[in-house]
């Protein structure tokens, strides 16, 4: 059995602000919370950008935790690979 955790991300705007950000969250096999992290930046970027940003960012904590047989879930339906 290939034990795997989840990890969700969401990015977000906020144009009153001039900034976005997202929150990173990791899951275990049985959904059990393991770790969070937020993360943000200046600018108001497109969505698209906010989403791809958030998306590297969470690659980034995977790989600096060196965890294996990761899936990455996210809401945003532009931002994918091909």
């Amino acid at each position: 059995m290939n034990i795997f955790c989840k990890v969700n991300v969401d990015a977000l705007i906020f144009t009153d602000c001039g900034s976005f950000g997202a929150g990173i969250l990791i899951r275990d096999h049985n959904e059990f919370f393991v770790k969070a992290k937020p993360v943000t930046q200046s600018g108001t970027p497109e969505p698209r950008e906010a989403e791809a940003w958030a998306l590297m960012k969470a690659v980034q904590w995977i790989t600096q935790l060196e965890l294996n047989n990761v899936i990455i879930e996210t809401d945003c339906k532009i931002v994918g690979m091909r």
